[in-house]
C-alpha cells in the first residue's frame, strides 16, 4: 500500500494505509515522498534526483534530506532499512 500525499493550505497530509496514520509535512519531507513514487531506490538515488529537480549540490541536498528520512522512518510514511540512510 501506498503512502498518500495531497496539499493543505500551506503543507501537505501524508497518509500511511500500513499504520492508518496522518502526519503534516513540509514541502521538502513531501518531495521526498514524490521523488519516492517511481520505486524504491536509495538514499543516494534520491539525494541525485532532488539535486536534478532544485539545482541544488549533492552536499546540500543530502544534508537537508537525510533527516527528513529519518523522520519518514520513524513516522511510518516510508520503510527502509537504516543501513541504506548512510551515506
Amino acid at each position: 500500500d501506498r503512502v498518500v500525499v495531497e496539499p493543505v493550505g500551506a503543507v501537505w497530509a501524508a497518509f500511511s494505509p500500513l499504520s492508518g496514520s496522518t502526519n503534516l509535512l513540509n514541502d521538502l519531507a513531501a518531495a521526498v515522498l514524490e521523488v519516492l513514487e517511481t520505486g524504491e531506490m536509495s538514499a543516494e538515488a534520491v539525494y541525485l534526483a532532488l539535486c536534478q529537480d532544485s539545482g541544488n549540490t549533492l552536499e546540500t541536498i543530502r544534508a537537508m534530506v537525510e533527516p527528513v528520512l529519518h523522520t519518514l522512518v520513524d513516522a511510518g510514511l516510508l520503510h527502509i532499512w537504516p543501513s541504506a540512510l548512510a551515506s
